[in-house]
């Protein structure tokens, strides 16, 4: 019998190259994952937290030492810390009775409050810090929402989804107010599904929605998407190791495919809680997987919304009367020979300047553009 020499050969370097991976090559590999790329980059970013009513807003900064706080005046152009780390660790460490590190503090959410103040969230729990005064002071405990419940930025109603339709119910008095009445589940109103949401079709599981609206800034108006399934085709997966069973299961999710007609499409709907009215907008109906965010600007009685084209290779502004849900195209923005990146989308509108600020790549570069609200 002849053996190949060659082939045994590359079978024992082979063999001999699989062997030699180990524990610490996985983990280093794990090591270039996004998530922990991040905790190594510093500087990498600002995210204002702008305090209501004036010139300042703070951020988060993480740096060689930790998460460090800065507050920033942009009428004076100065930037300090928001407070005395120091102080305010010996602060959480006395109240939560723990013991934690300067530069590793639970916190989230920080908003510079004024001078001396600011406010930040440590689990689920909002503190304020005066540093002024060295003092730390717990908010409220509010009853947490669930997934279909929403609050109104007055904090006056609670907006929930139920079979298909949407309710609002007043915090002080409980009064329940209907505010569709043809819904479905499988055509409802502000019925998100998570991107993720997945069902055991085997044991008859339905979806679970959450609720998917947008307030304007001074919660008069609620703007509410209809999420309309009862085409939609979904993609299944074949489960043939279930536990404790010898039978498979068919897990499905909804994802829209290249050129697919059967796809969950959404429409816009406007609520006056006042003149308890609802209203169909002008919005024309479009894939839900291109995008639903609403737009909601301070002291506006305009709300704005980009739409994208199937491709990627157009996007609109377009603006919504809140009042008639009459709309108007303020923006379009083409590119025939590539796409238009979603994930460059910025827009941030200045009601009192009557201009915002639009994200582009049209130059070939990411740039920021100022445009005319009322005209684009």
């Amino acid at each position: 019998m002849k053996v190949n020499s060659f082939a045994v050969l590359l079978f024992l370097i082979a063999s001999s190259a699989f062997a030699q991976i180990t524990e610490t090559d996985y983990k280093r590999a794990e090591s270039f994952l996004q998530f922990n790329i991040d905790k190594k980059l510093y500087y990498k970013s600002v995210e204002p937290n702008w305090s209501e009513n004036t010139d300042w807003f703070s951020y988060m900064a993480t740096t060689p030492k930790g998460k460090e706080f800065f507050k920033v005046n942009t009428a004076k152009k100065q930037k300090s810390a928001c407070f005395d780390v120091q102080k305010l660790t010996t602060a959480i460490n006395n109240f939560t009775k723990k013991t934690y590190e300067t530069t590793s503090l639970p916190f989230s959410n920080v908003t510079v409050v004024d001078e001396f103040s600011v406010k930040f969230n440590i689990d689920s729990t909002e503190f304020v810090f005066n540093s002024k005064q060295n003092l730390l002071t717990r908010k409220p405990i509010e009853k947490v929402l669930n997934s279909k419940e929403l609050k109104t930025p007055d904090g006056k109603n609670i907006v929930y989804i139920e079979n298909g339709n949407i309710f609002l119910r007043n915090i002080a008095t409980c009064a329940k107010t209907q505010i569709s009445f043809d819904g479905t589940p499988e055509n409802g109103y502000g019925h998100n599904l998570d991107w993720y949401a997945t069902t055991n079709d085997s044991k008859g599981e339905k979806n679970d929605y959450s609720i998917e609206v947008y307030f304007s800034a001074d919660s008069s108006k609620i703007i509410i998407p209809r999420f309309n399934r009862e085409k939609t085709r979904r993609l299944q997966l074949y489960k043939s190791s279930v536990e404790g069973s010898y039978q498979s299961e068919i897990i499905s999710y909804e994802r829209s495919l290249a050129g697919d007609t059967n796809l969950t499409t959404v429409c816009y709907y406007i609520y006056d809680i006042a003149a308890n009215k609802l209203i169909k907008t002008e919005l024309e109906e479009a894939p839900a997987f291109l995008g639903t965010y609403v737009y909601t600007p301070a002291k506006s009685k305009k709300s704005y919304r980009i739409v994208y084209s199937r491709g990627y290779k157009k996007r609109d502004l377009i603006e919504i009367d809140n009042q008639i849900g009459k709309t108007k195209l303020l923006l379009s923005e083409e590119n025939k020979k590539t796409y238009v990146d979603l994930y460059t989308e910025q827009f941030e509108a200045n009601t009192e300047t009557n201009e915002f600020i639009w994200a582009s790549e049209q130059s070939g570069w990411n740039q920021l553009y100022l445009y005319d609200l009322q005209t684009g």
